[in-house]
């Protein structure tokens, strides 16, 4: 979809007027309209079709309110078959959230579909006399990606699966600038990656661990972002049941935003150090499956119990963790996973999980997701929750309490075992990465969630 900005209107197939609660005219008396926050009156004056959005109350104006006001204007562009809008904001100072309100909306993943979907507006012009023409143009930037990483997360996990979604994420690194390269099975085994190798052992496939380095910055710190890249979680063992398992080709959007991360620094040439870290595997059935009762020893040296092979994220990021900082000499971590189906029962899908070891972490976060709309949540990491991921047989297990209670906590207590004194935030985004109806511009599928949530992190 094309964006421009122009200083007046221009000829469209729709003209959007944003309309403030308490405007009078005839046409809104006539049709009792009265611009309430989020409702629309289409007319058509002059031979030009109009859409009057309501954006409410002034002075209750926020950025996520103009974002989930366009995405029911872009529903109803898309209703009466425009293909172009014209825009004219009451305040250029929301100018960046419309971008990402029209942009977030206009998507749709219809590639297997034989007849495509109506969805999407061409072009969108908006009527903007001071543009911002750098900021307008990071906005734009970081929206494509969303949807980058929306289409990877909705694609067919054998199309993504290990070994192609590695050659995949080579091949943007190197469009992008960005430095990339794949340790294979046989270097996981020499460096003793067990955790990872053993939840790979059900799949055809290796698995494979994607390592990826921006420079910008000045020397000195290094920012590492962990994602976990389950391409397909069958549960192993413990397997899914129906209801919970027909999603599971989207267990991988940790990863698939990490690269959108990567890929997005570069192209905005951001003045940091960051590195991305894919951990890459199938959690499959197979005559050489890893099982419950197992003992296996992690990259990091600690032995782990195996208590149930559906924790399999945290396995996989607990040795990529210790990697980042051990090889890669990580100053700070943010690791995103789909890591427990808990984090739902906690906070719904509004809001993504954060657990930290670092305070001011959490509230730099929490400010980044209100600028976003990507609010995040943070939970305790008491010690009592670390003592009760200690193991029988093993240093450790990969369940806590009673298997039940407390899922996304014990989660993160497990990962919080192998960053040591690190600087490090775990998102668990596996309410918020993948939908199962649409929401505002959170369209069904793959969301994208938490790439905009960085990209506002580090640009702070």
């Amino acid at each position: 979809m094309k964006i421009e900005f122009v200083k007046q209107e221009k000829g469209s197939d729709l003209a959007v007027y944003e309309v403030a609660e308490g405007t009078r005219r005839n046409i809104f008396d006539a049709f009792d309209f009265k611009a309430e926050f989020n409702t629309t009156l289409i007319v058509t004056e002059e031979d030009k079709r109009i859409l009057y959005l309501g954006i409410g109350k002034e002075k209750e104006l926020s950025e996520e309110r103009i974002r989930r006001a366009y995405s029911t204007v872009i529903n109803q562009a898309v209703a009466l078959k425009a293909k172009s809008i014209c825009i004219q904001p009451l305040s250029e100072k929301y100018a960046g959230a419309v971008i990402e309100g029209i942009l977030l909306s206009n998507y749709s993943f219809d590639k297997y579909k034989t007849k495509k979907e109506e969805k999407k507006l061409d072009t969108a012009a908006i009527v903007v006399r001071n543009p911002d023409a750098k900021k307008f143009s990071e906005t734009i930037r970081i929206c494509q990606n969303v949807l980058f990483v929306r289409d990877l997360v909705n694609e067919n996990s054998e199309l993504k699966n290990p070994v192609a979604f590695a050659k995949f994420a080579e091949e943007t690194c190197k469009n992008a600038g960005v430095k990339c390269r794949i340790l294979q099975k046989s270097e996981l085994e020499k460096h003793g990656f067990g955790l990872l190798l053993a939840v790979s052992r059900g799949s055809n496939y290796p698995p494979q661990l994607v390592v990826m380095e921006y420079h910008g910055g000045k020397a000195g710190e290094k920012i590492a972002f962990v994602g976990k890249g389950i391409t397909f979680d069958s549960g192993g063992l413990n397997l899914k049941p129906t209801g919970y398992i027909e999603t599971m080709r989207g267990d991988m959007a940790g990863a698939a935003t990490v690269l959108g991360i990567m890929k997005t620094a570069a192209e905005l040439e951001l003045p940091v150090n960051i590195v991305g870290v894919m951990a890459l595997c199938e959690n499959m059935i197979g005559p050489s499956s890893y099982k419950p009762g197992d003992s296996v020893k992690s990259y990091k040296g600690k032995t782990v119990e195996i208590a149930n092979t559906d924790a399999e994220g945290r396995l996989i990021l607990a040795d990529a963790l210790a990697f980042s900082i051990k090889e890669l000499k990580a100053t700070k971590i943010v690791d995103l996973a789909t890591l427990t189906g808990a984090v739902r029962v906690a906070l719904g899908d509004y809001a993504t999980g954060l657990l930290t070891n670092n305070a001011e972490l959490a509230k730099q976060f929490e400010k980044a997701g209100e600028k976003t709309g990507e609010l995040v949540w943070q939970l305790p990491l008491w010690d009592d929750f670390s003592e009760d991921i200690k193991g029988s047989i093993a240093d450790l297990k990969n369940i806590g309490g009673d298997g039940k209670s407390a899922g996304t906590i014990y989660g993160a207590a497990f990962l919080k075992e192998f960053v040591d004194k690190t600087p490090w935030v775990h998102l668990d985004i596996a309410a918020t990465a993948w939908y199962d109806k649409p929401r505002y511009y959170m369209t069904k599928g793959g969301t994208g969630a938490g790439l905009r949530l960085i990209m506002e992190w580090l640009k702070r």
